[in-house]
């Protein structure tokens, strides 16, 4: 993306959500040259995440991520596991609003194939942004959602305050409302503010 004659190298910026919300945290502790980050209801700890199953769970997603190690070492086909499930079904997000909450951003029409790779149910424990963030230098935005129950709202704010440069914003939300309707145009609203009040201007437009 530096290399683009259309960027700025000097102002580049990173957003991320959700899982992606963590990214843009261990990336911005890597890369001290990134001019700030959004990190919209982030994944914080995967071991916070792993301590939330049940004993029973964690062995069925276990099995299932050995079980792909093994096909992704002889070539086979990958063996998934339901990305999102209802609640107390098996799935990487089975929390009380993620199955209504996550399809409902999906077209009606989609050919979306609910499931990944199950490899990767071995990889989150390991993988802590919450570890990283106080490395961070540049600005970051920060939000959580108060009734969100895949990521609470207190690891994020542990993560937040870790930042030198960190604002933490609360949104009266779950995990999978702010990109949607009402909640959507508040969310953005304070997105844009932070990018107004840190990026300079004209680069930003409402």
């Amino acid at each position: 993306v530096r290399q683009l004659d259309s960027v700025d190298a000097d102002r580049l910026m990173l957003w991320g959500t959700s899982f992606s919300g963590g990214h843009v945290v261990t990336l911005a502790s890597e890369d001290h040259s990134i001019h700030s980050i959004i990190s919209q209801i982030p994944f914080t700890s995967g071991i916070n995440l792993a301590a939330r199953n049940s004993f029973r769970e964690t062995i069925r997603m276990t099995l299932a991520g050995l079980r792909d190690a093994a096909c992704a070492a002889i070539g086979a086909k990958p063996y998934t596991y339901p990305v999102v499930a209802k609640l107390g079904e098996p799935g990487f997000m089975n929390t009380e609003e993620s199955y209504e909450g996550y399809l409902k951003l999906f077209p009606k029409d989609t050919k979306w194939v609910n499931g990944v790779p199950a490899r990767i149910n071995l990889q989150i424990p390991l993988y802590n942004p919450l570890l990283v963030a106080h490395k961070i230098d540049c600005p970051a935005l920060v939000l959580a959602g108060i009734n969100d129950s895949l990521i609470p709202a207190y690891i994020i704010k542990i993560m937040a305050k870790l930042i030198k440069k960190g604002e933490y914003i609360e949104l009266d939300r779950d995990h999978f409302e702010p990109y949607v309707d009402e909640a959507f145009e508040e969310n953005i609203a304070t997105q844009i503010n932070f990018l107004q009040r840190h990026c300079p201007v004209g680069l930003v437009s409402k």
